[in-house]
């Protein structure tokens, strides 16, 4: 998977399927850096944006990426290739049912949250494979009318 520095005009080599499941400022980093990257992006939260698009600005000015948002679990179409979870620790058991809709026989999770323990945390909610990170940048979500 490329890095999330990858430049703007590089499309991702291969194109996966990434669910971010928490739409905060981490979750919405992660969004627009992967669909940056050429990949097609599900955007998984309780409410959806008028506009379905990310959109991230690296200091020349704010770009648009457009991903597919989901406000319910029951409305996934589409399992993923990677789940990131970026929600906050105690929202981890809300992020269940989507787990249940975005993963299928080889998606991969990746635990984007605060604390320790994420593989025996997820164990509980899931068979797929967790992978722990850290997540060490500084992001913050501005509202649509202030783009």
């Amino acid at each position: 998977m490329p890095s999330p520095h990858t430049s703007a005009g590089a499309a991702a080599t291969t194109r996966e399927t990434i669910a971010v499941v928490g739409t905060g400022a981490v979750g919405m980093a992660l969004a627009a850096w992967f669909a940056r990257a050429g990949h097609r992006v599900m955007a998984c939260s309780r409410s959806a944006p008028e506009r379905p698009a990310v959109v991230i600005d690296e200091g020349d000015g704010p770009r648009a990426y457009p991903v597919r948002w989901h406000t319910a679990p029951t409305r996934v179409d589409a399992t993923a290739d990677w789940v990131f979870v970026a929600t906050k620790l105690p929202d981890t058991l809300a992020a269940a049912k989507w787990l249940a809709a975005l993963v299928g026989p080889s998606t991969r999770i990746v635990a984007a949250q605060n604390g320790v323990d994420h593989r025996e945390r997820f164990a509980e909610l899931t068979d797929a494979p967790v992978v722990p990170a850290l997540v060490y940048w500084g992001s913050s979500s501005v509202s649509e009318s202030a783009e």
